[in-house]
């Protein structure tokens, strides 16, 4: 796995971020339909959501960031913080909602850069086949 890096204009990341503990992030389903929301807001700032997956303990993201000169000259050094925002907004309105307290997210988000259309075609494979396991498993119950 690669480590930590900076991302940068003009490309595509996968992007994964887990629950504290395998803590539930999405108890209910309005909860999803927020995170949606917020995710939309947040990341239009400085890129597209090509794919996404919402699991339980775990949001796996596909964004292709906008070319420099698109982005918001506040984020272009910083082109990872709206995805911060995103998690830490959620965090605050999950520990309001709810009444917890405290972190909900690991410390740091895992971002991969796809460099190529097959290792695109394999992640996304990853998500979709994902969400139809989960769609199945739904249906069992």
């Amino acid at each position: 796995m690669e480590k930590r890096n900076t991302l940068g204009a003009e490309k595509i990341y996968f992007i994964s971020q887990s629950g504290n503990n395998e803590e539930l992030i999405f108890p209910k389903t309005e909860n999803e339909s927020y995170f949606i929301r917020l995710m939309e807001y947040h990341i239009q700032k400085i890129g597209n959501i090509l794919h996404y997956d919402l699991k339980s303990n775990r949001v796996r993201l596909i964004i292709r960031i906008k070319p420099e000169s698109e982005i918001p000259e506040q984020y272009r050094k910083r082109i990872h913080q709206p995805i911060s925002n995103l998690f830490n907004a959620y965090t605050k309105a999950l520990n309001k909602y709810t009444g917890r307290s405290g972190s909900l997210f690991v410390k740091n988000f895992e971002r991969r850069t796809i460099w190529t259309s097959e290792q695109l075609e394999i992640e996304v494979e990853k998500i979709y086949s994902a969400k139809m396991s989960k769609k199945k498993l739904s249906r069992k119950k």
